[in-house]
C-alpha cells in the first residue's frame, strides 16, 4: 500500500514561467503547431495499437497511424516546456557525491 500525505492530494497554483528561453521555445513551438492536428487530438477516439511501433485513431470519418515513439516524444516535450517552473524538488539521501 502507499502511503499518500494530504499535501500531495491539494494542487498548487501553477507558477508563471519567467526563464526567457523557456518562454522563447514555447513561443517557437506554438507559431509552428499546426490547429488541424490540434483538432484530431483533442477530438479522437483511440481504435488500437498497430504493431509496437503505431497506432491507429479516428477522427470523425478519417483513420490515421500516429507514430507512437514520436508522438510520446512531442508530448513530453511539450509537458516540460509548459510545466518547467512548477516541478516539484525531491532530496537525495545520502547525498550524492561530487568530485
Amino acid at each position: 500500500l502507499l502511503n499518500i500525505n494530504d499535501q500531495h492530494l491539494t494542487k498548487k497554483p501553477k507558477l508563471p514561467i519567467f526563464l526567457t528561453s523557456i518562454r522563447n521555445l514555447i513561443c517557437i513551438f506554438e507559431k509552428q503547431f499546426h490547429k488541424g492536428i490540434q483538432e484530431i487530438f483533442s477530438n479522437h477516439v483511440f481504435v488500437g495499437r498497430v504493431n509496437s511501433n503505431y497506432a491507429a485513431i479516428q477522427h470523425r470519418t478519417s483513420l490515421y497511424l500516429v507514430n507512437i515513439t514520436n508522438l510520446s516524444k512531442s508530448i513530453l516535450y511539450q509537458s516540460i516546456l509548459r510545466n518547467f517552473s512548477n516541478f516539484e524538488s525531491f532530496d537525495i539521501s545520502p547525498a550524492a557525491p561530487f568530485e
